[in-house]
């Protein structure tokens, strides 16, 4: 009986304290609300650190709770920072083989002739620059058209017409017929996802037989809002493998582009661009390029 009273005088007395320590908890809440004090919060990590920088920006979530929107944020951004490195982590291996180093300039336009919800033709067009971007070298002309055939996944059929400089300094053209699967899809409310996977037919002058080429390129788009006529950031990564050499032979990664809102349907993207193309000696050249495209 004696042992029993005490435990039940200990229960007492730990529940009478417990019950001063909530009071006097939720009186101290009160009074930090009142004064206007900041309430101390545990310290951010890093990668919450970022996701409060780029919430702004993002917009507000409505369809995400709290804790999808910040492991589908982690998932988008490591695929975003692998997807850079990959491309980076390639181009740095070849610049330790690479023969010869440029810098060059890429302008082009992408002008929507007629575009439906189900179908859009358009016409581009692009001049590049090489030798520290003071000699043309390539131009090309390619109509494209593109059926919208499923919310995410376009298909694509085009021609384009090059005109490439030759070592005698003449020109030489290139016809190419391009067929394209691209889906595309979010990854988060922040971040999208394309793929852009090409099969190329294309015809030299001065070779008597066609020759087949494909390209796969990767690409992470991360919309913006509050920024002005900054839209979007995004980069990506492409791989050409040749058929008749059965090798692979060039890689393009951008590791940044930016996209803005010029004017009404006027868009104008500027990206720099490594990109590594591999000779038949096996020797890598690379080029660093700055480029910009005009979209109306």
């Amino acid at each position: 009986m004696l042992m029993s009273a005490i435990n039940q005088k200990s229960a007492g007395e730990f529940a009478a304290k417990e019950r001063k320590e909530h009071k006097e908890r939720h009186c101290r809440h009160r009074t930090i609300h009142s004064t206007g004090q900041q309430i101390s919060r545990p310290k951010r990590t890093a990668f919450g650190s970022l996701f409060a920088f780029l919430a702004p920006f993002r917009g507000s979530p409505k369809v995400l709770s709290r804790n999808n929107q910040r492991s589908s944020g982690r998932s988008g951004f490591h695929l975003l920072t692998a997807l850079c490195a990959a491309g980076l982590i390639l181009l740095g291996g070849r610049g330790t083989a690479s023969a010869t180093e440029d810098f060059q300039s890429w302008h082009g336009f992408n002008w929507k002739v007629w575009q439906t919800n189900e179908v859009t033709a358009s016409l581009y067009g692009e001049v590049r620059f090489r030798e520290n971007a003071s000699q043309l070298y390539q131009s090309l002309l390619s109509p494209r058209l593109v059926w919208h055939a499923h919310p995410n996944v376009d298909l694509g059929l085009n021609y384009t017409w090059f005109a490439n400089r030759t070592g005698t300094g003449l020109f030489a053209d290139t016809h190419r017929l391009e067929t394209e699967v691209n889906p595309h899809f979010k990854l988060a409310d922040w971040l999208e996802f394309h793929s852009r996977n090409r099969l190329e037919i294309y015809w030299l002058d001065g070779v008597q037989n066609e020759r087949y080429r494909s390209r796969n390129r990767l690409q992470l788009t991360a919309p913006l809002t509050g920024l002005g006529p900054l839209e979007s950031v995004y980069c990506n990564n492409e791989f050409w493998y040749e058929f008749y050499r059965m090798d692979y032979t060039l890689n393009r990664a951008v590791p940044l582009g930016l996209n803005f809102h010029v004017a009404g349907r006027t868009h104008l993207a500027v990206f720099y661009m490594i990109q590594s193309s591999k000779q038949t000696t096996g020797h890598w050249d690379q080029a660093h390029i700055l480029g910009t495209t005009v979209s109306f």
